[in-house]
């Protein structure tokens, strides 16, 4: 695969984000969840009622004296009950609007509290009626306490009074008229023992005046802006207690005031805890689980499909500072998406937030990462040589079943080139490469023949063009080597040495000019992509075919092709998030799970319904595109790849779509005809990675099962086969096969 995707490893742990992040199954409500060093899970139920009860597994399995119960629809007067949980030691639980809707909870507080405990209700009866004290108390409980205000600020006071921390304990001032930024401090609250006082964006209640005022907090603690909580009522507070340090926690948005209050509190979290910061219920059940141990909610937001840029800069200082925490999510995947919590945790690792795949597919060969940092591979073999009264012959071999790359350990990404090579990153951000990525004139690929690429350090991200290494660094500078005849290189050179008469190349990196704050990189056969922090893609090398995707193409230069040898952007894109490069087309996926394409599409492989080749007398011209157009019926994609002509996107159910090239089955669904437009992949469900090979699509699910379909003539299918019994000229399959031998994960 020539994407520029990466696993998270710690301490070779990348299967347990596959098999339980991206799986992104839902939890059924007496599952338990995962507990192992650094791992990802979810805790989620159907809806946000059972999600809570997950939640409060999670928080005490067996018994407990105490439970809270809250609105599930409502969110004001539940916002500060974090603190109450804490204290007493109690799971919340969110509640319908009648006692009859929630029999989950009850079941949970049959099963977990003795009858000699006591249910702690929030909110007055037009939030909780009474019919929950009537049910209880048929349950045989008799110690049922409620705090219900006349208002939501006044049950917030009942609340702060009950629990009655020392005189001077610092607070939080937050917002009663909106849910996040109380969220955000909701889990230090519980933990510290630090009040959350609501109040309006200039509404200052009598009560919390009257408090603020006896307790005399030495901190004081504003979460929001001063559109949330007005620089009037700051003042006000420090006019009330002159003494205290008042520090106004906020950022341009409930996500940067999310960052702001994390940076300040969580250094170094044990269990970072995603939560929808457009809606509250889960968050409201977490944060008793979060509070429990102090450790943060992150809020993520679920309408796109990257992480907030202050979240991911805060994710950015953890591994910075070698903090490696657990990752769990807070409710299914339609409220927290899979590929957030993929983007966390390649954040975590330094990674592009958009890296994640073990699986590669090269030139008639596939490639696999497994847990503990090795490398397979499978597939065309290199060449055989053999000797003989007229010199030495070289053949292609084959291998049939996956073998280990003896050569290669402690590796956390994998890229292949289109033309007979890969390369491999180490935990140290070493390079490795091997084929045409080691020497783009030896065109006699020995796999085993693996170099270090020299002159590299900090790198994040590999990728593989035609002939050329790239190499994404840390502070988002790319690097090159290899082919550059066609500009491939990106450092302003190309062509060839005449006086040498031999192609431009090196084999040492360069620089790739013009590019900074690249997240991403990926390559096609003569074209490479790189993908900015502002959403942008960047391309140079070959465009004869449009595939630069800044408007321009054909025959303009002394090479017989346009080509530029320094980026230019990519018109018309704009919040893209991952990017993918096929033999002469380039793809991107932007935050609202569209997926674009530009260059060729003779075969289909644009995916906007249109294809076909025009003879203009002198040769026969593929359809293409310049500029971007927008791959027709695919909606919630979460990852793509290119292969020779084809094109491959995973949804976020785990399906695979494919469209282009599909004589050789490349396309996965039964036949062996071209299609303009995405069709699905047949026989494949909870995939989390996809790649594409020369002629050859490959898929991961969250089991670690890969499968492989279309042409398998060298062995790329990886099931024990090869020769030719498709098309009577090579062997392949039209639906999925599973690879043989890759080693459990």
């Amino acid at each position: 695969m020539w994407i520029k995707k990466m696993m998270r490893i710690r301490a070779f742990s990348l299967t347990l984000m596959v098999m339980i992040i991206l799986s992104g199954a839902v939890v059924p409500v007496s599952a338990q969840t995962i507990s192992e060093p650094y791992v990802s899970s979810r805790l989620a139920g159907q809806d946000q009622y059972q999600t809570s009860v997950v939640v409060a597994e999670a928080y005490n399995n067996s018994t407990c004296d105490n439970v809270i119960l809250a609105s599930g629809n409502d969110f004001p007067d539940a916002l500060s009950a974090s603190i109450l949980s804490k204290k007493l030691q109690a799971p919340i639980l969110l509640v319908g609007t009648t006692a009859t809707a929630s029999n989950e909870d009850f079941n949970y507080i049959s099963a977990h509290v003795a009858n000699t405990g006591t249910v702690y209700i929030i909110g007055g009866t037009s939030i909780i009626g009474t019919d929950f004290e009537t049910k209880l108390t048929s349950m045989g409980y008799s110690n049922i306490k409620r705090f219900g205000g006349t208002d939501r600020y006044d049950t917030n006071m009942l609340i702060v009074n009950d629990v009655n921390v020392p005189q001077g304990t610092p607070v939080f001032i937050a917002s009663g008229e909106n849910f996040p930024d109380a969220l955000s401090v909701s889990s230090f609250s519980g933990s510290k023992q630090y009040p959350t006082l609501l109040v309006g964006a200039n509404y200052f209640p009598d009560k919390t005046k009257s408090y603020i005022t006896k307790d005399n907090p030495s901190e004081v603690y504003i979460t929001g802006g001063t559109s949330v909580v007005s620089q009037d009522m700051e003042n006000q507070i420090k006019s009330l207690v002159p003494g205290a340090t008042v520090t106004r926690l906020a950022g341009d948005d409930c996500f940067g005031t999310n960052a702001t209050v994390l940076n300040q509190f969580s250094v170094t979290p044990q269990t970072v805890y995603l939560a929808n910061g457009n809606n509250f219920p889960d968050a409201l059940a977490g944060s008793a689980l979060a509070a429990k141990t102090g450790d943060p909610i992150l809020l993520v937001n679920n309408q796109v499909l990257t992480i907030p840029y202050a979240i991911q800069s805060y994710l950015q200082k953890l591994h910075d500072s070698g903090i490696h925490p657990n990752v769990q999510s807070l409710g299914g995947r339609t409220v927290v998406p899979d590929i957030l919590i993929r983007e966390v945790e390649n954040t975590l690792d330094g990674k592009s937030p958009t890296d994640f795949t073990n699986i590669a597919g090269g030139d008639k060969n596939g490639y696999y990462l497994d847990s503990s940092g090795h490398v397979w591979v499978w597939g065309k073999a290199g060449w055989v040589t053999t000797k003989s009264t007229e010199g030495t012959v070289y053949t292609w071999g084959s291998q049939n079943t996956p073998v280990q790359k003896s050569s290669l350990t402690h590796i956390i990404a994998i890229a292949a080139g289109q033309e007979g090579g890969a390369c491999a990153l180490d935990t140290s951000g070493h390079v490795w490469a091997w084929g045409n990525l080691n020497d783009p004139l030896d065109g006699h690929v020995n796999l085993d023949a693996t170099i270090q690429v020299s002159n590299l350090s900090n790198i994040v991200a590999v990728a593989g063009g035609g002939k050329t290494g790239y190499a994404l660094d840390s502070s988002g500078h790319v690097w090159a080597w290899g082919w550059g005849v066609s500009g491939e290189l990106g450092n302003g050179k190309s062509g060839w040495v005449l006086s040498e008469n031999k192609p431009y190349f090196i084999t040492t990196p360069v620089q790739v000019s013009d590019l900074t704050n690249i997240i991403a990189i990926t390559g096609g056969d003569h074209a490479a992509y790189a993908l900015d922090s502002s959403g942008h893609v960047w391309a140079w090398g070959n465009g004869g075919d449009g595939e630069l995707g800044n408007g321009t193409s054909g025959s303009t230069l002394t090479n017989g092709s346009y080509f530029s040898a320094t980026p230019v952007q990519v018109s018309n894109l704009s919040n893209i998030i991952a990017i993918a490069g096929g033999f002469a087309t380039g793809y991107a996926l932007d935050n609202s799970g569209h997926v674009w394409t530009w260059g060729d599409g003779g075969y289909g492989e644009l995916g906007n319904g249109k294809s076909g080749f025009s003879a203009d007398g002198i040769k026969l011209s593929p359809y293409f595109t310049t500029t971007p157009v927008q791959v027709s019926d695919l909606t919630n994609i979460i990852a793509i790849d290119g292969g020779f002509n084809t094109g491959y996107a995973l949804d976020s159910s785990g399906h695979v779509w494919a469209w282009g090239l599909g004589t050789d089955g490349n396309l996965g669904n039964g036949a062996q005809n071209n299609s303009a437009v995405p069709v699905q992949v047949s026989n494949l469900a909870d995939i989390v990675a996809i790649a594409g090979g020369s002629g050859t699509g490959y898929a991961t699910d969250s089991s670690n099962h890969v499968w492989a379909w279309g042409n398998g003539t060298n062995g790329e299918l990886g099931n024990g086969k090869s020769g030719a019994t498709l098309n009577e000229t090579s062997y392949g399959t039209t639906i999925p096969v599973e690879i043989s031998n890759l080693p459990p994960n």
